[in-house]
């Protein structure tokens, strides 16, 4: 109990309510995206070695090049994100 009588109130309601968004955004429509792109990613995927497996490699090869900036970007990304919410906890 120590925890709700030295958090504020607005920290609170702000927390809880941006859980039950991304719960339910994730449940709603992150899956079944995460579904959608792997789908489309391999069928791109054999339709690229279909038409040229010498393309399709070269892509292959700058792969781990874009995973790598999207996590870069990730984690940037994330520092915003907590500083908004600390925005928002301040603001109720």
């Amino acid at each position: 109990m120590s925890y709700f009588d030295k958090t504020p109130a607005g920290s609170i309601v702000s927390r809880l309510t941006n859980d039950t968004e991304t719960i339910s955004d994730m449940f709603s429509g992150i899956l079944s995206s995460f579904i959608s792109a792997v789908f489309i990613f391999v069928t791109t995927l054999y339709t690229m070695l279909v038409l040229d497996y010498r393309l399709t490699a070269l892509v292959l090869l700058f792969l781990p090049l874009i995973f790598l900036l999207v996590n870069l970007y990730r984690k940037k990304s994330v520092k915003v994100i907590e500083k908004t919410r600390s925005l928002l906890s301040d603001i109720n």
